[in-house]
């Protein structure tokens, strides 16, 4: 979980740049990055064997819809709360 809370702050920083460029979704958190980083990191362990390089195109895929021009209204439901946010990692992570 310490790796996380350091992933979090880094999360934190790179969205105010990208919010700071304009080129950010105004209504991405740094937990919608961290669920990013977390279903990544899944596919890339279950593809390691079959596609080793299959978590790039989730990934470009990923970053295409986050640009603010991407933006088309609002979204179905309400960003994670920082508790929820460290539910859902304990469970990516079996630390429940």
């Amino acid at each position: 979980m310490a790796v996380c809370a350091r992933a979090q702050d880094a999360a934190v920083r790179i969205i105010e740049r990208a919010r700071r460029a304009d080129a950010l979704r105004p209504d991405f958190t740094s937990e919608d990055l961290m669920i990013v980083f977390g279903t990544s990191a899944l596919l890339a362990r279950a593809a390691t064997d079959a596609a080793p390089d299959l978590w790039r195109r989730h990934v470009a895929f990923l970053l295409d819809g986050l640009r603010r021009e991407a933006a088309r209204g609002p979204l179905p439901v309400a960003p994670l709360t920082p508790q929820q946010m460290s539910d859902v990692l304990g469970g990516l992570t079996g630390q429940e």
